[in-house]
């Protein structure tokens, strides 16, 4: 797209508003949608968000329940269960309509640069959410079961799951990794508003080392094996960002982009 065929697609602000609005009210149908359809499932949703619990405590030997202790909270529970899974199911639709809004107003160099990261984005998201759930919360979950006790010299301490907190925990681990793994996206993006470079990037990297750590430990649970599992992976997509900037920093230098 010229500069010309971009300007005759310029639109008023308040016609910007209309097709956004438009777009949002599709993705919320979508969103009510999925989550009546979802909902009779939400019992298969949480006994498969209980399987690193049920895992974790088949390994330590000792059973785990899960309750609830509010007349309410079972069903708030479902509640939250599917409301997790319908913004999940949504959100492919959510990337196409914020694509087909912003598509108009981008030349065809910024378009191909937009699309890869529209389609890379949720890949990443996904692939951060399995490293937790089927790598970091087995573990994590197995250490802090490590403080039940029990037997003749000590009063017997088992974990009896309370049911909303359990779900509050995995799915705010399931958000936390699948946002970190975004770390990539966002870098390029500032790299392509020419904010930052390959070379500062670079320079940082003593100062993203420590950076990394320093979300583990927030983002996870208190235990070092947790807060490591993440810093390693945003360490190497950090690196990995280096070498996709570089890329199109070479790119530009020949006149196209990938």
């Amino acid at each position: 797209m010229s500069k010309n065929e971009k300007s005759q697609n310029v639109m008023p602000w308040m016609d910007h508003f209309v097709e956004l609005r438009r777009r949002m009210l599709l993705v919320l149908v979508f969103f009510i949608f999925f989550f009546l359809i979802e909902y009779p499932f939400s019992k298969y949703f949480l006994n498969f968000l209980l399987s690193p619990l049920q895992k974790a405590s088949d390994f330590s030997g000792n059973q785990v329940h899960a309750i609830f202790t509010n007349v309410t909270e079972g069903f708030f529970s479902h509640i939250k269960i599917t409301f997790f899974s319908s913004v999940v199911s949504v959100f492919p639709i959510f990337l196409l309509e914020m694509w087909g809004f912003i598509k108009p107003g981008l030349y065809t160099v910024e378009k191909k640069i937009v699309k890869k990261i529209f389609f890379i984005s949720p890949i990443l998201f996904l692939i951060g959410d399995c490293f937790v759930f089927y790598i970091i919360m087995p573990y994590a979950l197995e250490f802090f079961l490590s403080f039940q006790q029990g037997g003749e010299n000590f009063f017997e301490i088992l974990l009896t799951a309370k049911i909303s907190e359990y779900i509050s925990f995995v799915t705010s681990l399931l958000l936390a990794f699948g946002l970190s793994f975004q770390f990539p996206i966002i870098l390029v993006i500032l790299s392509q508003f020419d904010l930052i470079d390959s070379k500062i990037l670079k320079k940082g990297r003593r100062y993203s080392f420590v950076l990394v750590f320093v979300l583990g430990a927030v983002l996870t649970p208190p235990d070092i094996f947790s807060q490591v599992a993440l810093a390693l992976p945003l360490f190497f997509l950090y690196e990995v960002s280096i070498y996709v900037i570089q890329k199109l920093e070479k790119n530009k230098k020949r006149g196209y982009n990938e």
